[in-house]
């Protein structure tokens, strides 16, 4: 199981980059609680439901933030790097 994490970890890093790895080892947390309630018979108290609701919450707004930083990014091309409608001549 572990080596399938870190399978998993290493392609996330090489597609987008350390950011989503660390995003999505919070939300584990959130997951191990939901499956030890489901499987083992672990008792939800309600501080745990609050602290899932705000890793939740956190991750989808960092989530939001992250893609909508990437659009704005998408339409700035680097310095330098403007088109022109004059031509060059060639040597």
């Amino acid at each position: 199981m572990v080596s399938l994490l870190s399978a998993a970890s290493i392609w996330v890093i090489r597609q987008k980059g350390a950011f989503f790895v660390v995003m999505f080892k919070s939300i584990g947390i959130v997951i191990g609680v939901a499956m030890g309630v489901t499987f083992l018979g672990d008792t939800l108290y309600l501080g745990s439901f609050v602290g899932a609701a705000i890793i939740a919450i956190g991750f989808y707004t960092v989530m939001w933030g992250k893609a909508k930083e990437e659009k704005r990014l998408q339409g700035i091309q680097p310095h330098g790097m403007e088109s022109s409608s004059h031509s060059v001549s060639r040597l």
